[in-house]
Parts: C-alpha cells; structure tokens; sequence
C-alpha cells in the first residue's frame, strides 16, 4: 500500500492462506477488528518482491523516512502452527495475537529478518525510537518481542510515554507461551546484528547501549504436564516492575533469563542494568520433576522481587541474582526447597562481598577492609533478597574497589527456603557473623571467590552444606580466624568436585569446622595451616595441598577416617591431635612427614607415607595397623626417624624405609603391637627404646641392622636380618618363642646384651662375638657362623635343653659360659675354650682343626663330654674338664698339660691318632683310657684308673716320667714303654706289654697284686727302680732283661724269663716264696742279691 495513508482493519478479515500487509504509512487494527487467516505478516518496513515472492521475512526501512506503527486492539488469530509477525518502526498490542502452537513476533526496527522460523534467528538494526509493547494478551508456542525498547504490561517508564498512556495502567497484559519467550531490547548500531551474537560480538559494533525492556506483565511459560518454557528477557537495561509474573514452571521446572547468562558469562547479550521490583516473581518450580533454573544478571543489579525453584517429588532448583555491582532489596524472597527432594541453591554474584552483623562496628569494619579509599557506613548495607549473590572485589581496599555488604540475618533468612550462593571475583568475607539455619529443608550455603574467602569471628551453623569454591587463580586464600562453623558438609574445592584441586593458601586459626552429616574437604595446590586449637570434626577429612601444617595445643582433627595428601611438607606438631575410628592416612611424594613435639595420631588404621618421615616426641596410637613408608620417586635417600620419647601403638606397626638407599632409626621409642610388626630399610638402627611385640617381631636391613644403648625389645617370635653387620649392644632381647638374628654377608656383634627365647638362632656369613652378653633358649641356643664365633667377655650361653654352635672357628673365654642340657659345639676350623666354663649333660666339642681347652676352664658334660679335632688341647692352671663320660678324640694330637684336669665319674678316653701328651696334668675316671697311634708322653702326672687303666700305643714310644699312674689294674700296650722316675700303681694288677722296648728306671716304682712285665725286645729296671707284688712279679722279654743299678723286684713270687738275663750292679730279687729266673741263652747275676726266703731260688739258663 502505497497511498501514504495508514491502514485501517476495522472489521472481519478471514483467509485460509497467508497474508501480508505492508504499508510504510503505518497499520491499525481497531477495537472491533476481527483477523482470522492461516498466518498474517502487517509491516510498515518494506519487503522486496524478490523475497516476498521466495517467502523470505526481510524487512528494511530507508535511514530517513518516518518512523510508522503497527498498532493491534482487536482479536488476530492465525492456525494453531502459523505465523503472527507484527513488524513496525513501532509495535503495540492492547488486543488479542492467536497463534496456540506456532510464533508471534512484535518486532520493531529499520531492519528486521527472520532467518528461520522453526528455530527462529532474528536480524535487526534498530534506532532509539524503536518499541515493541505488548498492553494485551498474546497466546502462541513462541513469542518474540525486540526492539530498542520492549515492554510487556503498563509502565510509566517515560522512554514509553509515546505509546502508553495512564489509561492503560488498568490493562493485563499477557504472553501465554508452553514453548519459548524472547523480549531482547536491542542496542543501537550502525550495523545488522543478531540475536544469537555473544555479548562480546555485540559490544563491538554498539554504538549507543539503550536497550530496554521492562516487564509488568505476566509471561506464562508454565506446563502443568511436562517442561517449563523458556523465558529469555536481554537488554541494556531490564526491569521487572511490581506486577511482573515470569511463571516457567511445571511438571519439571524451565528456565528464566534475565539480564544475561550463568555468572554473566557473556554467551548471551549482558544487561548493564537489571532490577527486579518488590512484587515482581520469577517461578521456574517444578512438581514431580526436579525444578528448574532462574538467572538474572547485570553489571549493576538490584533484585526485591521474589524468585521460586520449588519442587514436590523433586529436587530444588537454581536462582542467580548476580552483578558486579549487587544490591538486595528488603523483600527480596528466594526459595528453593523440595518437599521431599533436595533444597536448591541461590546463587549471589557481585565483585567483593562482606557478610556483616545486624549492628555491625564500622570503624572495626574499615579497619578489618584496610579501606583507605572510603569509609563504610550503615548505608552501604545490601538488602539480601535471594539466595544467591555476587561480587568482584578480591583485595577490595587494596584495588580502592567497593565492597557488598550483606547482614548475616539475611543469609539466615533465605537459608530457610533455600541454598544460597555467594559468588565474588575477589573477596567473600564473613566478619563478627552468627548465622543458624538448622531447620528441616534449609539450604547449602555455597561460596565462591576467585581470590579471598574469610571467616572472622563468626558462628555458622547449618543443617546444609557450607561450600567454598576457587576460581583457581592465585593468590587466593580461604581463612577462618576464631570461629565456629557447624553444617552437613564444609568443602574447599575448585567445583562441586571434592576432587577438583584449587590454587589457595588455607588458614584455620583458632576456630571449629564441624561436619555433623559428611565430611570436611579441603583441596588445594596450596599451603594448608590448621592451628592454635582449632578443631575439625568429621566423618570423613580430607586434606589435599602442597605443605599442610596442623599445629599448637589442642589442635585437634577428629574423624571416622582422615586424609591428608601434600606435595610439599607434611607436619603434625606442637601438642597438635589427629583422631580417627577408622582411618588416618598421610602422605607426600618427595617430601617430609614430621609428626613431633608431644603430638598424637589415634585411629583404628594409620598410614604415613613420605620419602622423609620424622616422628619426634609424638605419639601414634593405632588400634589395628600402623604403616609407615619412606617411598620417593627421585631416587634420592629414604628416610624414617622416630625418637625422644615417641610412643607407636597397634596392633600389626609396619615401619618401612625400602631397601635401597634408605635409614630407619627408632631411638628413644616406646613401640607397642598386639599382633605383629615388621621393620624394613637398607640401615635399621634401634636404639634405647622400648618394643613390646605380642606375635611376631620382624627386622630387615639390607645393610647393617643396630639395636643398642638399652633397648629392650619383647615379642613371642622375632626375626633380625642384615645384609651386612648386625649389631646389638647394651640391650635386651626377648622372645617367647623364637629369636633368631642373621646377618647374610658379613657379621654379628652381641655387646652387654641379653638375648632370651624358647630358641635362640644367631646366623651370620662371616664373625658373630658374643661379648659381656647372654644368650638364653629354654628349648636352644643356636650359633651358625661362617668364620668365627667369639664368645667372651663374661658372656653366657643358656639353655635348658640344648646349645649348638657351628663356626669356621670357636672361641669361648674370658669368664664366658656355655650351660645346657646338650652342648653341641662344631668347628671347621679351631675351637678354643680360654678361662671359660661349658656346661651341660651332653657335651661335644668337635673342631676340624686344634680344640684347645685353656686358662681355668670347665667343660662338664654330667653324663658325656666329647672333645675331638685334628688336636686337642687340654691346658692351664684349673682347667677342668669333668663329666660322666669324657672322650677325648684327636685325628693328630692331644695334649693335655700345665696343672690341667680331666675327671670323669664313668670312662675317660683320651684317642689321638698320633701323638698323646700328658704334662703336669691329672687324668682320672674309674675307667681311664689313653691310646695314641705314635707314642705318648706322660710327665709329671697324674693318670688313674679306679677300676682300669689302659694306656696303648701303636707305635713309638711311651714316655712316663715323674708321674703317678694308678688303678685297680693298670694295663700298658705299648711299642716302647719308658717310665722314668714314676709310679705305677696297680691295686690288683698291673700289665706290661712292649712290643719293642720296656724301660722302668730312674726310681720308678711299679706296685700291684700282679706284676707281668713283657717286652718283644728289651726290658730293663734300673736306676733304682722298684717292683713290688703283693702275689706275683712276671717279667718276660724274647731279648734281653736287666735288673741293675740298686734296683728291686719285690714279690712272694718271682719270675724272670728272657733270653739273656743279667741281676747286676746291687739289684735285688725278694721273695718270699720262690724266685724263678730263666735265661735262654745267659743268665748273669754280678754284684747283686737274689733272695728267696722259703729257700726256693731257681735259675737256669
């Protein structure tokens, strides 16, 4: 139409085809107009044929022709999935738009497009005089308001003054729409933007931000049996005046836009202005379904209105009131509870936030903000309306931003109805606070602050959550100095992930975190301080940071289970508490764990890993397992102490250095398991401490093991192992059952110690000494060395049933004791016995090389001493070597000399293959044997015989010389027999065979019963030599027989038989009864007397 006049609807228009009006003159449809078609398209902007006939909606108005309406005030319906498009410089409705499943658009401007009408896409270039106002009632699956300025109800707004009047104020208006509402006010150009643009594509070609929408109306999005709608109100500046009712509500909640997106993130078109008015509701609540989301943002915002996220059989939903500059009217009212699901959240989202009391001190205030750039007043104070809040302002004072000041009594109060979150850029403060919000349904109260969030003398209670995210940028820190704060859960994380780690230094100072239903989560990169008798209750604590200190007196965590992971230094210190019913577990990689100065770890299972671990004046109590391990990943050295006075308590402690360049010390530690305990690191050093182990006891070093400076280590089994040394000096080991101690390549030191057990086992590779030590098995003592047993020093080996050593060498002396039922001692090498006592009712001595017994000592075998060896030694003043049975065995030698002792009550047997020498020493049993392969030497000795004495040698001589020999019977089976100077006393008999040589001279004397003397050779009595018979002398020779030199045969009977017998030089032949002396080849009788007294003297030749 092109007559430059307006058109004029003012009756009945019907079509079932779509119509298109386009006069640039402008466009009415009056009061009593009546529009039914399929779908209608009015313009005042013009549309080229070209796309008129394509069907596109591309409508432009030259720059400078006049501004024309379009104006509805009657009834336009279109088919229920038409298309109802008003588009005008200027759009007013105070009539009725139909279209019940498809679009109505009011769009005004000097370009507008429709790109596509299923998923509707504007383009627009608008100028400042450009409205769309809706004062009636629109009803449609969508609808779409835009233009500079958009208004949905009456308003006095004078930016509308032009198109409504105070004679609208009675009007309802309406937008009835299941689907999706759009009213975008948009900014001016001087070029085409479009709806879906981002903020920041908008910002770029604004020329004047004077977009405006006001809502005073309702928009109804609601679906009783499915989804809210989607209600999206974008402008520079947007206002829900009182009587605004935005209803997205359902069977599941929708969504509400106002102002922007989440957080003024910016994907949509940012207001910089949004207020909602006292009055004013925004309802995205749902019924059965969980409800849904309402956000409102702008850069300066001011909410008193009232927002719902309700639900029934579902959870709450989500409300922002954000901005970075926040205000919150008195009556603002948010609640997103659930009657049987869970409370929502509000969301608050200004720059920097102080949460202060009803009567707050502001000179402490300002002095608390460092505020140089203002001072704070009452009139500063932000209404809280909602529960959810923002600000910008991380080191407020510092950057000379302002503050939002918000009363605790608000947050109490929107707590009840919901969660409430309060989001800043910067700083969240909560300072001189007392919130309680403990009734049933009450809401999480959730902070989030890029930099600061801090808790000063205040009390939180809540039955909620209490939730402190970071925005992960550093510095940040989350402080609580002397205060109390009891929720649900308490979290400090980078989301609503426990797990996601933040970047923030934590402060606990003199304060209380308890969480009465969960847990106490605090996850940071981090350093993290807990201290000054601050308290964290919990059922579960989890720690995560780089250097986590928990510190001073009465400090205290306590918990079902505990955790706390570093990357840095972990420290529990000064009087500090750490408790647990079921777990505590601590660790860092790389780094040192100290828990010391007269602190506690208590709880059923605790764990400390780290590659340091220091564990000083401190006590761990845990009540079933104790693990502590050195583990790094660089390679460097693994290290655990643990000294002055640290108490371990559990029952399985498992203490674990690794077995590659690592230490283990316990020094000065009381360690107490009821069931076992393990030790384990290349060096393990136990020093002046206490271990009290009811099962089994274990130590592993891969290279020296030490337990020194009076330790006392008590446990039914225990097992030591070195790799190299094992040292045990000044100290007391104790096993009830087992004890064995080994070292695998080199040796063992016993020093001023005790070791006790049923059986004791000491092994090495190389030397094991026992010095000033006592070694004590009821059932064993067991000493398997590779080179040398060295046993000295006062040293006493126990035990009531056996003791058995095996070495390369053995050596038991200086006052040592070997005292057992059964002695079993065995050399490959020597064993030597020196100023030493062995003891027992079977003892065996065996030594591959020399066995030497010396210096004083004892060896008692009260029912069988055996001491054998390639030779054997018996020496020295008091040497004694006594027993029931003594046999004596030697594959060379055996000599027994200088004032020794051997007496046996039984049998003595001395065997030695070679050689036997007896030298200023004493032989005695009833049952004496001596015997030697090559001879015999006994000198200046005692050797009896109660009831036998046998002396036999295979070959060589048999030398006794001023010795005493003595029996019942004395038998001598000999090669070549000297006595020299001796006495031979033989109770009944005394017999001599010489298979080669028989020689009594210097004095000796020969007594008996029974006197047979016989050589194969040569038999002589001389130098003054005696034998006497109290029944019979015999001497036989197949050589020659002498009797010289003062000598005497003494018997009633006397009979001399040889070959060549000489009584010469003042010998003397007595008898009493008859002298027999028969010469084979000579008899010779010179210088000399033979007597028989009953006359009977027989000698032939």
């Amino acid at each position: 139409m092109l007559g430059g006049s307006v058109s004029q609807i003012i009756g009945t228009l019907e079509s079932n085809g779509k119509v298109f009006i386009v006069n640039p003159a402008g466009i009415v449809f009056g009061a009593n107009s009546v529009v039914n078609v399929q779908s209608l398209v009015a313009s005042t902007l013009d549309i080229s044929n070209e796309d008129f006939v394509k069907g596109n909606y591309v409508f432009n108005q030259d720059k400078d022709q006049a501004i024309a309406s379009v104006i509805n005030q009657g009834l336009i319906k279109v088919n229920d999935d038409g298309t109802l498009a008003l588009v005008g410089g200027k759009v007013v409705n105070n009539g009725i738009l139909e279209a019940k499943n498809g679009t109505v658009y009011l769009l005004a401007g000097q370009s507008i497009t429709i790109q596509d009408l299923d998923n509707p896409l504007i383009s627009y270039k608008v100028t400042a005089d450009n409205k769309a106002v809706n004062l009636g009632e629109i009803v449609s699956k969508r609808a779409y308001l835009l233009a500079n300025k958009v208004a949905n109800g009456y308003t006095s707004a004078s930016q509308f003054a032009d198109v409504i009047s105070a004679s609208d104020s009675a009007r309802k208006a309406t937008i009835t729409a299941n689907g999706e509402v759009l009213l975008y006010g948009a900014s001016e150009s001087e070029l085409v933007q479009q709806t879906n643009f981002t903020d920041a594509q908008l910002a770029a070609n604004i020329s004047n931000q004077s977009g405006l929408v006001v809502i005073n109306g309702t928009i109804n999005a609601s679906n009783a049996a499915g989804t809210g709608g989607t209600v999206t109100v974008l402008g520079d500046t947007v206002s829900l005046e009182s009587s605004a009712l935005v209803d997205a509500s359902g069977n599941q909640g929708g969504q509400v836009y106002l102002g922007g997106d989440l957080q003024g993130t910016g994907e949509l078109k940012l207001a910089a202005n949004t207020s909602v008015a006292q009055g004013a509701v925004v309802n995205v609540s749902g019924n059965q379904g969980d409800a849904g989301k309402a956000i409102s943002w702008g850069n300066t915002a001011n909410y008193d209105g009232s927002f719902y996220a309700t639900s029934v059989n579902g959870n709450g939903g989500f409300i922002e009131t954000s901005g970075n500059s926040l205000s919150l009217g008195t009556n603002v009212f948010v609640d997103t509870r659930s009657t049987y699901g869970t409370t929502g959240n509000w969301l608050l989202d200004p720059d920097s936030i102080l949460v202060v009391n009803s009567s707050p001190s502001w000179s402490k205030i300002n002095t608390f903000v460092n505020s140089t750039s203002r001072n704070y007043s009452a009139s500063n104070l932000t209404s809280l309306s909602g529960p959810e809040f923002s600000a910008d302002d991380a080191v407020a004072a510092r950057t000379r931003a302002t503050y939002t000041f918000i009363t605790d009594s608000d947050i109490q109060t929107y707590l009840k109805t919901t969660g409430v979150t309060l989001t800043a850029r910067k700083h969240v403060d909560f300072y001189y606070v007392n919130i309680t919000a403990t009734d049933a349904g009450a809401g999480d109260l959730t902070v989030y602050a890029r930099q600061f969030v801090n808790f000063t003398e205040s009390e939180i209670n809540l039955s909620g959550s209490l939730n402190i995210y970071d925005g992960n940028t550093s510095p940040a820190y989350f402080n609580v100095t002397d205060s109390c704060i009891t929720a649900a859960n308490i979290r400090y994380t980078n989301s609503s992930s426990s797990e996601a780690e933040v970047v923030g230094i934590v402060n606990i100072n003199n304060s209380t975190l308890n969480a009465t239903s969960g847990g106490i989560y605090l996850n940071t990169s981090d350093e993290v301080t807990i201290e000054n008798a601050s308290k964290l209750y919990a059922t579960n604590i989890t720690i995560h940071g780089s250097e986590i200190t928990i510190q001073n007196d009465d400090t205290l965590l306590c918990a079902t289970d505990v955790t706390v992971n570093g990357t840095g230094k972990l420290k529990v210190t000064d009087n500090a508490k750490v408790n647990a019913t079921a777990t505590v577990s601590f660790y860092t990689q790389d780094s040192e764990l100290e828990v010391d100065e007269n602190s506690e770890i208590n709880s059923d299972n605790i764990t400390l890993n780290a590659s340091k671990v220091n564990v000083t004046d401190a006590t761990l109590n845990g009540t079933n397992n104790l693990t502590i391990t050195a583990a790094r990943e660089d390679g460097d050295r693994n290290e655990i102490f643990i000294k002055d006075n640290a108490v371990l308590k559990a029952a399985n402690i498992s203490i674990n250095a690794g077995d590659s360049s690592s230490s283990l010390s316990i020094e000065n530690t009381q360690l107490t398991a009821s069931n076992n305990a393990s030790l384990t690191s290349t060096s393990v050093e136990i020093k002046g401490s206490t271990f009290k182990v009811d099962n089994h006891l274990e130590a592993n070093a891969s290279s020296e093991l030490c337990v020194t400076s009076n330790s006392e280590v008590n446990a039914s089994t225990i097992n030591f192992t070195a790799g190299v040394t094992l040292n045990v000096d000044s100290s007391n080991i104790t096993a009830k059952k087992d004890l064995s101690l080994c070292s695998t390549t080199s040796g063992i030191n016993l020093i001023s110690s005790n070791l006790s057990a049923q059986n004791v086992n000491v092994s090495s590779n190389l030397q094991t000494t026992v010095s000033n030590s006592t070694l004590n098995g009821t059932t064993s003592v067991n000493l398997n060395v590779g080179t040398t047993a060295a046993i000295s020093s006062s040293s006493k080996l126990l035990s009531a049933n056996e003791v058995n050593v095996k070495a390369g060498s053995i050596e038991v002396n200086t006052s040592s004791e070997v005292n057992a039922t059964i002695v079993n001692a065995t050399s490959t090498g020597s064993l030597t016995i020196d100023s030493a006592k062995v003891v027992g009712t079977e003892v065996d001595l065996n030594a591959s090389s020399t066995a030497t017994i010396r210096n004083g000592s004892n060896v008692n075998g009260a029912n069988n001493t055996n001491i054998s060896g390639r030779s054997v030694t018996v020496t020295g003043q008091n040497t004694l070597v006594n027993g029931s049975n003594i046999k004596v065995v030697a594959s060379e030698s055996i000599e027994v000399s200088s004032c020794a002792t051997i007496n046996a009550t039984k049998n003595a047997s001395l065997n030695a293959t070679r050689t036997l020498t007896i030298s200023c020493a004493t032989v005695k049993s009833p049952e004496t044997s001596l015997h030697s392969g090559q001879g015999i030497t006994i000198n200046r000795s005692n050797v009896s015989g109660e009831n036998n004495l046998t002396i036999t040698s295979n070959s060589g001589n048999t030398n006794v010389s001023n010795s005493n020999l003595s029996s019942t019977n004395v038998t001598v089976n000999v090669s070549t027999l000297n006595l020299c100077a001796s006495n031979v006393n033989g109770t009944k008999k005394v017999l001599v065979n010489a298979s080669e040589n028989l020689n009594v001279t210097g004095r000796s004397n020969i007594t008996s019963e029974v006197i047979t003397l016989d050589s194969d050779n040569r038999l002589l009595v001389t130098g003054n030599a005696k034998v006497n018979a109290t029944v019979c002398v015999t001497i036989t020779s197949d050589e020659l027989i002498n009797v010289s030199c003062n000598s005497e045969i003494n018997s009633p009977v006397i009979n001399i038989t040889g070959k060549d017998v000489s009584v010469v030089r003042n010998a003397k032949l007595n008898s009493t009864d008859s002298v027999t002396v028969n010469g084979s080849s000579s008899v010779t009788v010179n210088s000399s007397t033979i007597n028989g007294t009953q006359g009977l003297c027989c000698i032939r030749t």
